[in-house]
């Protein structure tokens, strides 16, 4: 029942049930994994860290555990101690995928890119469709300025996972670097008819200067007025850097699903005040699947 309700974003019923759950059985690792997220996702990452902590008093080894912990490292920016944690992970299982792609995505943050793609081709030899190492490496080669290197990954994620949200992102981006606005448009708004699109696919179509399109009102009758032009004003900033992503709070964790994040508290919402958790700052790489009920929101 809790999975189910974290899945459907009721994250705080969710919560509620698996720390109830956790207090009946402390040694059920799964369910702490699961409390451990939820956590995350509504940016209590202190809470999230004495989860995936309290795992390791368990199992020193949990794979899991380790990954959690460096990811809300670097989402602090603490890249050492992030490293520190996925180090050891690496050390019990040399070929995990996330452990490996994490690392390779740290290493692009530190500007190591050399050192990140040697993580993320130790994927592929091991996970030759890994679509997070797929993605990650076209971006990376975005980085560098090789887009015909970053196109062929994220095709190739494309042939073995033909809805990977952020491959289409990721194409749309090299046609944005390459200039070519009419083919960034062309592969958001399918996803888009698709409803498939996540909020930084819409705010990078948007930022192509179409405005005017007659798709614009669709847009405001399916996700409300509001929600568009805060998504127009996130395009305009997008347009003086590709990879503002890190910065987008709108990036992350389905917005609508934590009204506490645009529930106007003195006149302000917590977004406009710029006090959004580290769960929910920095993280780059997941996309949100917009869906009708979120017609209503403020992004």
């Amino acid at each position: 029942m809790g999975s189910l309700l974290f899945r459907n974003g009721r994250t705080k019923d969710a919560e509620a049930i698996f720390r109830q759950h956790v207090d009946l059985t402390p040694d059920d690792l799964k369910a702490r994994q699961t409390l451990g997220d939820i956590y995350r996702v509504l940016g209590q990452d202190r809470n999230a860290e004495t989860q995936y902590k309290s795992i390791l008093n368990i199992d020193p080894h949990d794979t899991y555990a380790l990954n959690s912990l460096g990811k809300l490292e670097m989402r602090r920016g603490h890249f050492d101690k992030a490293e520190s944690y996925l180090q050891t992970a690496l050390q019990h299982h040399p070929h995990n995928a996330p452990t490996l792609n994490l690392l390779g995505n740290l290493e692009m943050q530190r500007g190591n890119f050399d050192k990140a793609e040697s993580y993320l081709q130790t994927t592929l030899q091991h996970h030759p469709h890994d679509e997070m190492a797929l993605n990650s490496l076209g971006n990376l080669e975005m980085q560098r300025g090789n887009f015909d290197k970053a196109e062929s990954y994220l095709q190739t994620t494309l042939q073995h996972h033909p809805h990977n949200s952020p491959a289409y992102y990721g194409l749309a981006k090299v046609a944005w670097l390459k200039n070519d606005k009419s083919t960034c448009q062309k592969i958001i708004k399918e996803q888009m008819q698709n409803n498939r699109a996540s909020i930084p696919q819409i705010i990078l179509f948007l930022a192509c200067k179409f405005e005017q399109e007659p798709l614009l009102p669709i847009l405001k009758e399916q996700y409300g007025e509001k929600s568009v032009e805060n998504m127009l004003e996130l395009a305009h900033r997008f347009e003086s850097d590709i990879f503002a992503e890190r910065t987008w709070p709108a990036m992350l964790n389905p917005l609508y699903a934590h009204p506490e994040l645009y529930t106007p508290v003195n006149g302000r919402t917590v977004l406009e005040m710029g006090d959004v958790p580290d769960g929910i700052r920095q993280a780059t790489a997941q996309t949100v699947t917009l869906r009708h009920e979120a017609k209503d929101c403020a992004l």
